[in-house]
């Protein structure tokens, strides 16, 4: 059965799949707020990363974030079809709820909930989590960023999805969940490992240059090619070390991609 207060004046339609034991309600303030109730079993991949957030505008050498521990959860090819899907009205074409951001507390409100999907990676919830996973990547603790994915049968409740910014976001608990084979999935399945998608890899730090500089094979070494100013498509791949800092430069004319250093202090972090 589905209930759906308000329904007339959303702009979301919502189909859930016969089999499933999901139902839903809406707020009846924000009919766009769509409120699942129950369970559902699913396979995929889940995702471990550290967002960072620089609360300063500044050179990257004296930048510190703040680091926040997040997960995602992308159902498979296969358990997607279990998963209610959503079309915004009159649009023939559904989505289906492919990326969901696992939180770990909720606070109700009359308009839209407050999802806190931060973790203390101290936290019982978060270590039962990486517990989950069969390889963290070096440094992903110590150093508090990049990523690790590990497939994942999971158990989700506390479903809820919503449009802000034009933009449908989905978030879920996890109930319950246990490692599968990493043989059987690759990164490359979720849409998040596309960069061009929204929110897409939440893994990359990106740097730009406010002023023109120039990218070197080494650092202090042999000069690789020239930065102008105002340039946006430099990714950070390794901490500072002695004021430099490992990128990957994307040339945006010519679309070409280099690896080098360039002077920490001539960057700034983008968030």
């Amino acid at each position: 059965m589905q209930v759906a207060t308000a329904g007339q004046k959303s702009r979301l339609e919502v189909s859930i799949p016969e089999e499933s034991e999901l139902t839903y309600d809406r707020k009846e303030a924000n009919p766009d707020f769509i409120d699942f109730s129950g369970e559902v079993e699913q396979t995929g991949l889940l995702l471990a990363y550290w967002e960072l957030l620089y609360m300063e505008t500044g050179p990257l050498e004296d930048s510190e974030p703040v680091r926040n521990l997040k997960f995602r959860f992308y159902p498979g090819p296969a358990s997607e079809q279990a998963l209610p899907s959503v079309a915004f009205r009159g649009d023939s074409q559904k989505s289906p709820l492919d990326r969901i951001f696992i939180y770990r507390s909720r606070s109700e409100d009359s308009l839209l909930d407050e999802f806190v999907s931060e973790f203390d990676q101290s936290d019982s919830k978060a270590r039962q989590l990486l517990e989950l996973f069969e390889e963290l990547p070096p440094g992903f603790l110590d150093n508090r960023e990049g990523k690790a994915v590990q497939p994942v049968a999971i158990t989700l409740s506390g479903l809820a999805s919503f449009v802000e910014g034009g933009h449908l976001f989905t978030f879920g608990q996890v109930t319950s969940a246990e490692p599968l084979s990493m043989e059987d999935y690759a990164l490359e399945l979720i849409q998040d490992a596309q960069p061009d998608n929204y929110l897409a890899r939440p893994w990359d730090y990106r740097l730009r240059a406010p002023d023109a500089t120039a990218l070197y094979q080494e650092p202090e070494g042999a000069r690789l090619a020239g930065i102008p100013a105002g340039t946006h498509t430099l990714t950070r791949l390794e901490p500072v070390q002695d004021g430099w800092v490992k990128v990957r430069y994307q040339n945006e004319q010519s679309g070409k991609e280099l690896i080098g250093y360039i002077n920490a202090r001539e960057v700034q972090p983008v968030n």
